[in-house]
């Protein structure tokens, strides 16, 4: 990493790294029928976007280790949902706090082992636990998919 200027100001950076988002979700890039206008936004006016990024393993967590280590995901043996950042092994996240950027990650974030501890911090100088959150809505009809019972239900493939 180069060194800047004591008195030149870093760029921000956003790491955008939901679960389960494909790049056809997003209205920016190409699907007529998603309503996403701040992300929008954000790739046309400050953002990097993708539209032909693969992941490294089609499991969350292996992938997710590979995108903020740059190691393939079988190299530090991130192969299943179970095996997940353990101390000696450092992130992209990690590598931006040492560098003395302020980092903020969400709790829920598939990276780093819990059960060790302190070293989810080590990663982060704030983490947002969600206090104080209400509860997600549920469905509208809670009954959406069926009130139980055989006879409501529909087959979709009948055959033999």
């Amino acid at each position: 990493m180069e060194s800047r200027p004591v008195n030149e100001k870093k760029p921000h950076i956003i790491i955008f790294n939901p679960d389960e988002m494909r790049a056809d979700t997003l209205a920016h890039l190409g699907n007529p029928a998603a309503i996403t206008p701040n992300l929008d936004q954000m790739a046309r006016e400050d953002g990097v976007s993708f539209r032909h990024a693969f992941c490294q393993n089609p499991v969350c967590v292996p992938s997710r280790c590979s995108f903020f280590t740059g190691l393939y995901p079988h190299v530090n043996g991130h192969r299943t949902m179970s095996y997940l950042l353990r101390p000696g092994e450092d992130s992209l996240l990690k590598e931006l706090k040492e560098a003395g950027y302020y980092v903020w990650m969400n709790d829920r974030n598939d990276l780093t082992a819990g059960q060790y501890e302190g070293w989810t911090e080590e990663h982060a100088d704030r983490i947002f636990y969600g206090g104080g959150r209400k509860p997600a809505p549920g469905p509208v009809d809670p009954h959406i998919r069926g009130r139980g019972g055989a006879s409501i239900i529909t087959p979709i493939f009948v055959g033999s």
